[in-house]
């Protein structure tokens, strides 16, 4: 047993903002998004589909939340209480916890995401399309 710790940083060099993910061995890997704890191979799994280079800190809050709300199973785990923080140009490069009006959108999209019906993903559904064609 041990604990996954996750440090973010911003510095002045070209690297600007960083995560990284120490882990119980010592390992120290840099990550664009990561998740630990329970479900977190299947956050994984959505945070490799999106393109941190293209999307906003606030859009990217919204869909972190999006992912915890769509991976919660309200009966086989606990209740919870999202809160989020950052660092980005907004906040001065200093970590903050993102404005309540951002953690109201983000609870919001991450609560409709999870009422959604699952559905496969819309890359697969494209391409049985194509290849019906």
């Amino acid at each position: 047993f041990g604990v996954s710790s996750l440090l973010g940083i911003y510095d002045d060099s070209d690297e600007g903002a960083q995560l990284y993910m120490i882990e119980p061995s010592g390992d120290c890997l840099r990550y664009f998004g990561i998740a630990v704890g329970k479900g977190s191979q299947q956050a994984r799994v959505q945070l490799e589909k999106l393109n941190f280079d293209t999307i906003t800190a606030k859009e990217g809050a919204i869909k972190i939340a999006e992912i915890i709300y769509q991976l919660h199973d309200e009966v086989k785990d606990k209740p919870f209480e999202l809160e989020l923080s950052w660092i980005c140009d907004g906040t001065n490069k200093k970590h903050q916890l993102v404005p309540k009006d951002v953690l109201k959108q983000a609870i919001d999209a991450g609560i409709k995401a999870a009422e959604e019906p699952e559905t496969d993903d819309e890359d697969e559904e494209e391409n049985d399309e194509n290849m019906n064609k």
